[in-house]
C-alpha cells in the first residue's frame, strides 16, 4: 500500500492530517462536494492510521474508508472508486479489528475485476481471498488462490484506460505486495521475497515516504521469516544471513520514517514498529533489546509480530543463558495464540524455539530436530505444488482468456454482437422477470474524424468514448461495440424512466470528452424496453428507430420507442 498527501492543486481541499476523526482545515463539509484527488489523499492518510495506531484507530479509520467508498460508489466505477475500493479490502483483511468483515467487499472487487477484464485487481483480490482462506485455517484453498493471484500475474496485461500511469504503478506495487505477504504466510519465502523486492523497487518511482516504509517493513518481515525458517532446518549460517540482510533493511526506514503524517514519527521506527524492533535483536541478541521488545510485545495486534518479537526476546534471555525467562515468555505468546491458524509457517518456529530453550532435555530436541527434517521436506512438496498450481492457473487461464477474445471487440475492449446477443437472451430467460432496457448509440459527426483525419484518430475517439460509456453504466449493465461507431448498451433490472435518466448521464459525458468536443462528437441514443419474449435483433429494431428519431431531433439527446 502506498501513500500520499493531498496536494491542493486544482482546488482540491487540503485536510491537515490528523488522529481518526478529527476535524480539519480544508475538509468538505460533506463528501459529495470533494474531489476525487481529496477521496484518494484521505484515503491514503486512513491507510497510514490503520496501518501504525492501535486497535481502536483501526476501526475507526476503516469506517471512515468505507464511507469515502460509498461517496465514490455512488460517482460510478471509474479508476477512483477502483482504487478506493481495493485499498478499502486491503485494509480491512490486513487490520485485527475489520478482517472479519471483508467478505463482502472482497466479492465486490472480485465482480469488478472480473466483468472490466482488470487483471491486477483480480489478482490482488485472489491474494486477499488466500489470506482470508488462511485466518479460517484453510491452508489448501489459500495455495490454490496464491497460485491464482501468481499466474494472472505472470500472463500479464495492458494497463487499464483512464488509469493514469501514476495510478497504474500504485495498483501494481499494491498487486505485488499483497501477493508477497500471502506467499510468507504460507512459508514460501523465497519466492515472497521477490515479489515485496520486486514492489520496494516500483516504489522508488511513486517517491511517497508512506509507501516505502510500508514496504520496507513488510520486506523486513519476509527476511525475518525466511530466517527463521531457515535455522529450522539446521541451515543456520543462511539464516544469519537473513538476519543481517533484515536488519539492514531497517536503515532505509529511517528516512522516509519521518516524512510522512503517521501515529509514532516523532520515536525511531524500532520503538514503533514490532518487526523493525526484532530485527535489530535477532540480528544480534543481548540484554539491551529487552526493555523495548516487552513494549512492542504488549502493543503488538498480530501474531506475526509476537511470534517474532517473542522469539528475539527468547534469544536476548538465552544470551544470559536464562532458558527459563526464555522458555516463559514463548509459552505466554503460544498461549495466546491458540487457535489462530493466520501464520502457519512462523508458529512452527514458535514451537521449534520454545523446543530448543525447553529444559526438558536433548530427548525433546532430538525430537524437535528430526521434526523439521520432516517439515523442510513437506516445505519442498508445497513449493513443488504451487509451481504445478501455478502453471494449471495459466493454462486456465489461457483457455478463459481465448474464451473471453471471441467474444471481444479488439478495439475497444468491449464485449462484442456475439456477446450481446448471448446476455440479451440470457437476460430474457431469467427466471422471475425484472424490467430491463436495451439502447443503441449512434455517434454524431463521428464522419467528419475520418475523412478530415485519420482512421487512427478516429479510433482513438471510438476507445475514448467505448471508456467514458462504461464509466457511465453500473457494474451489471453490458457495453457492447455493435460496429462501426454504434454501441448497444443492455441495462439489466432498470425501469424506463431510469433507463433513461442513465443513458442522458451517459450523453452528456461523451459531449464532455475533450476528443468528443475538439471534432463536434455527440451521441444519439435509441432507447426501448426489452420484453421477456424479445428476440435480439426484435429489441434492436425498435432501439434503431428510436435513436434515428434523435437523430432527426438534431443529435446529442435520447429518445424512447413509443414516444
Amino acid at each position: 500500500m502506498s501513500r500520499g498527501s493531498p496536494s491542493g492543486a486544482g482546488g482540491t481541499p487540503v485536510r491537515v492530517p490528523g488522529p481518526v476523526g478529527e476535524p480539519a482545515r480544508g475538509e468538505p463539509s460533506d463528501l459529495t462536494e470533494a474531489s476525487d484527488d481529496w477521496l484518494l489523499s484521505r484515503s491514503r492518510e486512513l491507510v497510514r492510521a490503520a496501518q501504525f495506531g492501535p486497535l481502536e484507530q483501526q476501526v475507526d479509520a476503516a469506517a471512515e474508508m468505507l464511507d469515502l467508498l460509498a461517496e465514490a460508489r455512488r460517482r460510478g466505477p471509474n479508476p477512483t472508486f477502483l482504487t478506493l475500493l481495493s485499498s478499502t479490502v486491503s485494509t480491512f483483511v490486513a487490520s485485527a479489528g475489520t478482517g472479519h468483515r471483508a467478505d463482502g467487499l472482497l466479492e465486490e472487487l472480485l465482480r469488478h475485476a472480473r466483468q472490466r477484464g482488470l487483471w491486477l485487481h483480480e489478482a490482488a483480490g485472489r491474494a486477499y481471498l488466500a489470506r482470508q482462506a488462511l485466518f479460517a485455517g484453510r491452508e489448501d484453498d489459500a495455495l490454490t488462490h496464491a497460485a491464482t493471484a501468481m499466474a494472472i500475474l505472470d500472463a500479464g496485461g495492458e494497463p487499464y484506460p483512464g488509469f493514469t500511469p501514476d495510478a497504474w504503478l500504485r495498483t501494481l506495487i499494491s498487486t505485488l505486495n499483497a501477493i508477497g505477504l500471502v506467499l510468507a504466510q504460507l512459508g514460501l519465502f523465497e519466492q515472497a521475497d521477490e515479489f515485496v523486492a520486486r514492489a520496494a523497487r516500483l516504489d522508488r518511482d511513486v517517491g511517497q515516504p508512506g509507501g516505502a516504509v510500508i514496504l520496507l517493513i513488510n520486506r523486513v518481515r519476509v527476511l525475518l521469516g525466511w530466517a527463521l525458517h531457515l535455522e529450522r532446518a539446521g541451515r543456520h549460517a543462511e539464516g544469519a544471513e537473513k538476519f543481517a540482510a533484515a536488519a539492514a533493511t531497517t536503515g532505509a526506514i529511517e528516512a522516509p520514517w519521518s516524512q510522512f503524517e503517521h501515529p509514532g514519527r516523532d520515536r525511531p521506527p524500532a520503538e514503533v514498529d514490532p518487526m523493525v524492533g526484532a530485527a535489530h535483536a535477532l540480528a544480534d541478541p543481548h540484554p539491551g533489546h529487552r526493555d523495548r521488545l516487552y513494549r512492542l510485545l504488549d502493543g503488538a495486534l498480530y501474531a506475526r509480530e509476537q511470534i517474532v518479537v517473542a522469539i528475539a526476546l527468547a534469544r536476548c534471555w538465552m544470551s544470559e543463558n536464562r532458558p527459563d525467562e526464555a522458555a516463559r515468555v514463548l509459552r505466554r505468546v503460544s498461549r495466546r495464540l491458540v487457535g489462530n491458524a493466520s501464520e502457519p509457517a512462523l508458529a512452527l518456529s514458535l514451537a521449534h524455539e520454545l523446543a530448543t530453550v525447553s529444559q526438558a532435555g536433548q530427548s525433546r530436541r532430538d525430537y524437535a530436530d528430526a521434526l523439521e527434517a520432516e517439515l523442510w521436506a513437506l516445505h519442498e512438496a508445497r513449493v513443488a505444488t504451487v509451481r504445478a498450481r501455478v502453471e494449471h492457473a495459466r493454462l486456465d487461464r489461457r483457455h478463459r482468456d481465448a474464451a473471453r477474445l471471441a467474444r471481444q471487440d479488439p478495439l475497444t475492449r468491449l464485449p462484442n454482437r456475439r456477446a450481446l446477443a448471448e446476455a440479451i437472451a440470457a437476460t430474457g430467460a431469467e427466471p422471475g422477470w425484472t424490467p430491463a432496457a436495451v439502447a443503441l448509440v449512434d455517434l454524431d459527426g463521428f464522419k467528419r474524424v475520418n475523412d478530415g483525419g485519420s482512421h487512427a484518430r478516429g479510433d482513438e475517439v471510438l476507445r475514448a468514448v467505448a471508456a467514458t460509456l462504461r464509466e457511465a453504466m453500473r457494474a451489471d449493465d453490458l457495453v457492447a461495440r455493435y460496429g462501426g461507431d454504434e454501441f448497444v448498451v443492455l441495462l439489466r433490472r432498470t425501469a424506463p424512466a431510469a433507463a433513461r435518466a442513465a443513458m442522458r448521464r451517459a450523453v452528456r459525458a461523451v459531449a464532455a470528452l475533450p476528443l468528443a468536443r475538439e471534432h463536434g462528437i455527440t451521441a444519439s441514443v435509441g432507447l426501448t424496453r426489452l420484453r421477456a419474449e424479445d428476440s435480439v435483433e426484435a429489441a434492436l429494431r425498435r432501439a434503431d428507430a428510436a435513436m434515428y428519431l434523435a437523430k432527426r431531433g438534431g443529435g446529442n439527446q435520447v429518445r424512447m420507442a413509443g414516444d
